[in-house]
């Protein structure tokens, strides 16, 4: 029995700054919580809580949450930074690594 995806969160990578690694958190009609890595792999976890709690101490912050002093660690604004946009897992994982660091 699939469930309806009621919410889903974005969530950066700040341990990686100024490169970016997403996270997807989605919460379904259950409460049950999916975390979609840019590995390709998906975490299952009871409800939202514990699967903010684990991004939490995998040192990944809410994209909606980021503010001015994160923009000094991006280099660059947060309104200049996209969301990662797909179809499929594969697409989205395609896009959840991006490089901005220059050597």
């Amino acid at each position: 029995m699939s469930q309806n995806l009621r919410k889903e969160t974005w969530w950066l990578s700040y341990a990686t700054f100024p490169d970016l690694i997403w996270a997807l958190l989605q919460v379904y009609d259950n409460d049950v919580a999916e975390v979609l890595t840019m590995d390709g792999d998906r975490y299952r976890f009871e409800n939202e809580e514990e699967a903010r709690l684990w991004l939490s101490e995998d040192e990944y912050s809410s994209f909606t949450s980021l503010d001015e002093d994160d923009e000094e660690d991006l280099g660059c604004s947060i309104s200049s930074i996209q969301i990662p946009s797909g179809n499929s897992d594969n697409e989205l994982v395609s896009k959840m690594y991006v490089k901005r660091r220059h050597l």
